[in-house]
């Protein structure tokens, strides 16, 4: 009889609830690891907006609009970071790094002096042609300065000797 009384108790108290109609889902945040909504109530003003956690809704489609609206606005905001950055033309790049298993340049910025140059990482340069230009330049200029080496005999017993062996000297 007492699991009886109970619930009836439950069932009066599940229908006793008043449901009110959404209007609109204006903002989400997590609190506790909780998932809230704040609501704006149909036929009510904004004083009577309200966080409500997402257990309690019954909003299915409100709240998948929402959060579809919120990743095209992300998807936006991203793009007018992107394009809102200044681009300053690159006048040339004067050394190269790696620091921390990224390559980075050393750039002389158009119209700047000296004072302003800075190291840029490779992503976020636009001028692959100055890239190109430098590591040529670099590697004519390694070239150069490798020492060659050569064999130079001083005396004959070397030269007895070497020529005795089946292979030539090597060199560097």
């Amino acid at each position: 009889m007492n699991t009886r009384r109970s619930e009836e108790n439950e069932n009066q108290d599940h229908s006793s609830i008043l449901q009110y109609p959404v209007e609109k889902i204006l903002h989400k945040r997590t609190k506790k690891g909780k998932v809230e909504y704040l609501l704006k109530w149909q036929g009510f003003n904004e004083f009577h907006n309200s966080w409500e956690p997402q257990k309690n809704l019954k909003c299915d489609k409100l709240i998948k609009n929402y959060a579809h609206k919120l990743k095209q606005k992300s998807e936006e905001n991203q793009n007018q970071a992107v394009s809102s950055i200044i681009q300053y033309p690159i006048e040339k790049i004067l050394h190269k790094r790696t620091k921390k298993g990224k390559v980075e340049y050393l750039v002389k910025w158009q119209g700047f002096n000296e004072f302003h140059n800075s190291w840029e990482p490779q992503k976020n340069l636009n001028c692959d042609e100055l890239i190109e230009n430098f590591d040529v330049k670099v590697k004519k200029e390694n070239k150069k300065n490798q020492p060659e080496c050569k064999y130079k005999l001083r005396n004959s017993t070397k030269t007895s000797r070497a020529s005795s062996n089946s292979e030539p000297p090597k060199k560097c």
